[in-house]
């Protein structure tokens, strides 16, 4: 078993983050993420399903997850919080949480450096969806191949900053966002706020990937 294993990337699933522009749509931008089950079916994969467990509890409201790992017949602890989700609070909490304890095993970081896709799109039923370029639409393990590749996720290959490399990364994300804050979506501008605020190092890139493909 290698712990470094942990670090080779999920392939990624893909949801609408927003469809663009606002009047009359045409595109949609599309984020990459993976679920709960994602992770620990590559925990199971990688070091076993009888070396990693998870337990949770909350500090002032916050629920945290420990996700531990057994190394050299030793458990080390590692921890992270989440957020609720806006259709099962308490599911989605501990399921962010989860997943955020996992990348501090180094699972799924290499999810921060990956932007946003942008594809055609199709109005049905008021809601705007990925189409190809014929109108067709995408969903399912077609949709998320298409947007792997244009995402080029087989060429990533994992790598760590040390805290010059942060700081770097922070000053082109805030040259960035003040050039183009006046012109994006709310909600792209919410997340890069708070990213920005809270010192969310581990989503620099990702957000300066996401005002470059604007």
């Amino acid at each position: 078993m290698s712990i470094n294993n942990l670090k080779r990337t999920i392939p990624f699933k893909w949801r609408v983050q927003s469809a663009i522009p606002k009047a009359n749509p045409t595109h949609v931008q599309m984020i990459a993420y993976v679920d709960a089950r994602d992770v620990a079916e590559h925990l199971d994969a990688i070091i076993g399903a009888a070396n990693w467990q998870d337990k949770y509890h909350e500090v002032k409201g916050v629920l945290f997850c420990e996700l531990g790992i057994k190394v050299d017949n030793e458990w080390i602890w590692k921890s992270d919080c989440g957020t609720p989700s806006k259709t099962e609070k308490e599911k989605g909490e501990s399921s962010d949480a989860f997943k955020r304890a996992a990348v501090k095993w180094g699972i799924n970081r290499d999810a921060y450096r990956v932007g946003m896709i942008k594809l055609n799109c199709k109005n049905y039923g008021g809601q705007n969806y990925p189409c190809d370029i014929n109108g067709k639409f995408l969903k399912g393990e077609e949709l998320y191949k298409i947007c792997n590749d244009l995402a080029k996720v087989d060429e990533l290959e994992y790598f760590d900053f040390d805290e010059s490399d942060f700081i770097d990364l922070r000053g082109e994300l805030e040259r960035e966002f003040e050039k183009a804050k006046e012109h994006l979506p709310a909600k792209i501008l919410k997340d890069i706020n708070r990213i920005l605020y809270n010192d969310e190092v581990q989503s620099y890139q990702k957000a300066l990937n996401t005002l470059k493909t604007l």
